[in-house]
């Protein structure tokens, strides 16, 4: 069986010593990684970006093609003000094995991130890649739309199963299906934490939904909201996420 790793790079700040920024704040830069130079102790030739460095050091893990695993991993990192990388985080696991791959050639770049900065000072941040791992015949240029197809298929076979027919359990075992290709679909990490929040697992809903604001997608509006699901538990909850409150 053939495999592909396909790298891409999705940034984006958290909280800082400062408290919470965006990279639309004034003075403000987000980590970068170190390009122009040869990093390998081969001395090969120099990386042009991080998703080169992960596709040369990365190896799809033998336990993880024996089982047939892809989508899409993320994991989230601190970069330093001194540009070391601690606190790593799988945000999205393809496998275990894949998580373990992914952290340790990220560990290998400790050093060669420029640290974020804000007010002309390098501070600490957070940010996170996002690692697609394809099986088979998929090229570089149609992966990222070969896994949101697939995502898109679950994450509505899902919704009828949640919204139509109302059962909770075989929907959440489809979103999280979906999860797996389309871990950054704001729509998705929605439907998902409602349909957490009504199986009970409200801290579940809630890191769906945070997540979900985080990346600036917020895909319904409220009136829509409480009209067609004032019915399901955690509509009220998912109302005070999207107007910045948190319910006591």
């Amino acid at each position: 069986m053939k495999t592909k790793i396909f790298l891409l790079m999705f940034l984006f700040a958290s909280l800082t010593m400062m408290g919470q920024k965006t990279s639309k704040d004034k003075n403000f830069k987000l980590p970068e990684f170190k390009v122009g130079e040869s990093v390998n102790a081969d001395k090969s030739p120099a990386v042009e970006s991080i998703q080169d460095y992960l596709t040369r050091n990365i190896t799809y893990p033998e336990l993880a093609l024996s089982i047939a695993a892809e989508g899409v991993e993320v994991v989230m990192f601190t970069v330093t003000g001194k540009g070391e990388l601690t606190d790593f985080q799988v945000i999205n696991s393809v496998c275990e094995s894949i998580d373990k791959e992914v952290i340790r050639v990220l560990k290998t770049t400790n050093g060669m991130w420029q640290p974020g900065i804000e007010n002309n000072e390098p501070v600490t941040m957070q940010t996170e890649i996002c690692a697609y791992f394809a099986l088979g015949e998929v090229s570089s240029k149609n992966c990222s739309v070969y896994f949101t197809r697939k995502g898109i298929s679950l994450l509505r076979k899902a919704n009828k199963k949640f919204v139509n027919k109302h059962k909770p359990k075989a929907a959440l075992a489809l979103y999280d299906r979906a999860m797996n290709y389309c871990p950054n679909n704001p729509t998705l990490l929605l439907f998902r934490g409602l349909c957490k929040h009504e199986l009970d697992d409200v801290t579940g809903a809630q890191k769906d939904w945070e997540r979900m604001t985080r990346l600036g997608g917020i895909p319904v509006d409220t009136f829509h909201l409480k009209k067609e699901f004032s019915h399901l538990k955690g509509c009220n909850s998912l109302l005070s996420v999207l107007n910045g409150r948190t319910e006591h």
